[in-house]
């Protein structure tokens, strides 16, 4: 039995299958301060999985996360918006504490690959995520695109041109009005008070118009 684990911003989902990757349980928690969440990772997928031993896991994470050269910092978060997961071990804390190794990539990229080999079974593809960021994962030839030295290319971070009439400075703390700052899930709360984790399809159909209103305000 292998097990699967999503962390993202808010919440963190975990889940064990076969070999053949038939999912068998899944489980959702709330994504806390690093040493619990991990604590109830651990938890949680023991039981899941019962009386069956776990083999291996794969964990698909929010980012930025340490994705370069293997050593002893790969797999740790980097610099995050997400408080006290800066510098975060992730990867290293799960194999840790579950005896087994596992590897690690951010969640975009992670979906993205399920998405090309059992969901429109194509090469290339990219995968955009909307939530508590933008994320985008890409798929070239069938396999995972990493940036320089294996870094994400963290594209829901590209700045864009918002709309002429748009005066929302927008809300990431890194760079204020990236794609991410203008579209997420906390930027449409503070645009219009809809509370992103009760209205996810909202806020999706709202980042696809201010993307496509950024997009077309660049023609001539």
């Amino acid at each position: 039995m292998i097990a699967g684990i999503e962390t993202g911003g808010t919440k963190v989902v975990c889940g064990v299958a076969d070999e053949p990757g038939t999912l068998l349980a899944v489980r959702e928690l709330p994504t806390t301060s690093p040493p619990e969440t991990v604590g109830r990772i651990v938890q949680t997928l023991r039981a899941l999985a019962g009386d069956t031993p776990l083999e291996s896991f794969g964990v698909g994470a929010f980012g930025p996360l340490d994705l370069g050269p293997r050593g002893e910092s790969f797999g740790a978060i980097r610099r995050t918006t997400k408080p006290g997961w800066s510098g975060a071990p992730l990867l290293h804390h799960v194999r840790l504490e579950l005896g087994l190794p596992g590897t690690i990539d951010t969640d975009v990229n992670a979906a993205a690959l399920a998405e090309a080999r059992w969901g429109s079974a194509v090469d290339d593809l990219a995968y955009v995520t909307v939530g508590t960021g933008v994320g985008v994962g890409l798929v070239l030839g069938g396999e995972v695109f990493h940036g320089h030295r294996g870094a994400h290319p963290e594209m829901g971070h590209l700045p864009v041109r918002r709309h002429p009439e748009d005066d929302f400075a927008g809300c990431c703390p890194l760079h204020g009005d990236c794609l991410e700052g203008l579209a997420a899930g906390p930027s449409m709360e503070q645009r219009w008070g809809l509370p992103g984790a009760r209205d996810a399809a909202t806020n999706a159909q709202a980042a696809v118009l201010i993307v496509t209103t950024s997009v077309s305000s660049r023609s001539p």
